[in-house]
């Protein structure tokens, strides 16, 4: 018998499960882009704990899960993704797939410019480029301009604005 014949065989009988996991975080809420290299989720399939597991997006924002292998979770919210990973199990490894995928952690944000503290740091939903600025040793009463690099696209910012994962910080002033 094929293996793939065999794993099917052996793994089938779980169930389908379309809904999301209580507490999971759905990435739209904090960037509104969806999943971008560096997010970290976990994907659990139930029943299947060698399937199951954390994951990091890599740079081509794409998860590798046994079985199925390279999957495009770029753009994608943690709900798709987790519709286009029961569509890879049921094709041909498990029938009928239970999935829940959680959003762990959003890719840092970095910050540059005058500051003490530059580099990365954890992103944590509700902040703003203002406490971006503060966590780097920074002062907005000594910044003499400030950019902000999202999605490839620089422009001026205002200390008020809602951080979002993966974002850019130039502050150019007086380091605090």
């Amino acid at each position: 018998m094929p293996l793939v014949g065999l794993v099917a065989l052996v793994l089938g009988g779980c169930t389908v499960s379309v809904g999301s996991e209580p507490g999971a975080v759905d990435a739209t809420t904090v960037d509104g882009a969806g999943l971008a290299p560096g997010d970290r989720v976990a994907i659990k399939v139930e029943g299947e704990p060698d399937l199951s597991g954390e994951h990091e997006l890599d740079r081509d924002g794409m998860v590798t899960l046994p079985l199925v292998g390279a999957v495009d979770a770029y753009g994608r919210t943690p709900s798709q993704l987790r519709d286009d990973v029961v569509a890879a199990l049921a094709d041909g490894y498990l029938r009928d797939p239970q999935v829940t995928v959680t959003m762990l952690a959003h890719r840092p944000f970095f910050i540059q410019g005058a500051v003490a503290k530059p580099g990365s740091y954890p992103f944590e939903a509700g902040m703003t480029l203002a406490d971006a600025i503060d966590r780097a040793g920074g002062s907005v009463s000594t910044a003499d301009s400030l950019s902000l690099r999202r999605g490839g696209v620089e422009r001026l910012a205002t200390v008020d604005e809602a951080l979002r994962p993966g974002d850019i910080i130039d502050l150019q002033g007086t380091a605090g």
